[in-house]
């Protein structure tokens, strides 16, 4: 298990942990947040060690409310930004 930067309180890991006491997510892209993210339609967004806030960020990626994907804008262990977008794994 890999914390993605100590303020960003995100989890990686390579294989399924049974018992992890969290919400769990499969990854299915990373992105950086220049790069957009209409094409997904609509996301969930989320905002961890992230400046800015949600409405903002939501209206510079054109990105719809709702969907079953969720999107973390959070900053990685070398304080790049990024974009990991997610579905639920249950």
């Amino acid at each position: 298990l890999r914390k993605l930067h100590p303020n960003t309180h995100l989890y990686t890991s390579q294989v399924f942990i049974k018992d992890f006491p969290g919400k769990v997510f499969t990854v299915e892209d990373v992105r950086r947040p220049g790069g957009g993210a209409s094409d997904i339609g609509g996301a969930e967004l989320v905002l961890r060690n992230y400046p800015g806030s949600v409405a903002d960020l939501r209206a510079r990626l054109k990105l719809a409310e709702g969907s079953d994907k969720r999107i973390f804008a959070c900053t990685a262990h070398d304080d790049r930004k990024m974009l990991v977008v997610c579905s639920k794994a249950f």
